[in-house]
C-alpha cells in the first residue's frame, strides 16, 4: 500500500498542466474548488486514481490568477 502511494506521489510530480487538463476536461473556476474540496476533505481514503484528480486540480487552479471584481 506504501510503496503504491509513493509511485503515485513520483507520478504526480511530474504533471504538466496539459496533462491536468486532459484528466479533469474544461472545468469551470468553482468546479476546481469544488472538487479540491471534496478530495482534500478525508485524504487518506483517496484512491490513486484520485490522487491523481486533486493533483491536476492543485495544477489547473494554480495557473488561473485570482479575479478581482470590477463594477461595470
Amino acid at each position: 500500500m506504501l510503496g503504491a502511494m509513493i509511485d503515485a506521489a513520483e507520478e504526480l510530480e511530474s504533471m504538466k498542466p496539459e496533462e491536468a487538463r486532459a484528466i479533469l476536461g474544461n472545468r469551470t473556476t468553482w468546479e476546481l474548488r469544488a472538487m479540491r474540496r471534496a478530495l482534500t476533505f478525508l485524504g487518506a481514503f483517496n484512491t490513486p486514481e484520485e490522487a491523481k484528480r486533486l493533483e491536476a486540480v492543485k495544477i489547473l487552479l494554480s495557473k488561473r490568477g485570482k479575479v478581482k471584481w470590477q463594477a461595470i
